[in-house]
């Protein structure tokens, strides 16, 4: 009579671990897709504030050389005129700031704190900087989005692993039970 139930103990026991484990791997690829998710939208959003900063700058940069030889006056109305412009590249580098990790973009962060002198001989070198800066970054992340989310990997390893293990178990059994027959079979 106890043998009767033990078998059933035991089968309700394997379902319910295996429900947790699906369960369980459920939910990390459910996070690890939310995260990739976020990880393409800060992408998309740091090349589009990066893009918007180099446009602005170049442009900048152009026009302070030519209104370098206006006179004081000239210069003071075009400032005035154009301040909504230097607001936006204001917000443009505080926005990608922000967006930054300080410990993994140091670089590109200095960089863009040095922003803030137009008619500095060094500019168009520094803008090209930044550009290669952010395109490295870009470049980083986007990897990161396509091999996946560090417990991904993790997972897939594992279920790999898991894979060939039931699949040379199997192996092992078929070759155990035709061994059995074939024996049998000679025996007779």
């Amino acid at each position: 009579m106890k043998e009767d139930l033990l078998v059933p103990a035991i089968v309700a026991l394997v379902v319910g671990l295996i429900a947790a484990v699906v369960s369980l791997v459920v939910s990390i690829l459910a996070k690890d897709q939310k995260t990739s998710e976020f990880r393409q939208a800060w992408i998309d959003a740091l090349r589009n504030d990066v893009s918007q900063l180099i446009a602005q700058l170049g442009i900048k940069m152009t026009t302070t050389e030519i209104i370098q030889s206006k006179s004081t006056e000239q210069v003071d109305e075009y400032l005035l005129a154009h301040q909504e412009d230097y607001v936006e590249i204001a917000m443009l580098i505080s926005r990608i700031r922000l967006r930054l990790n300080p410990d993994e973009h140091e670089k590109l962060s200095h960089l863009l704190i040095s922003m803030d002198n137009f008619n500095d001989k060094g500019m168009g070198a520094r803008i090209e900087t930044i550009s290669v800066e952010a395109q490295q970054i870009l470049k980083t992340e986007w990897d990161r989005v396509k091999v996946g989310e560090p417990s991904f990997v993790w997972l897939k390893r594992i279920s790999k692993a898991g894979f060939f293990s039931v699949l040379a178990i199997g192996v092992g059994v078929c070759a155990a039970v035709v061994s059995d027959q074939i024996g049998t079979y000679w025996s007779r």
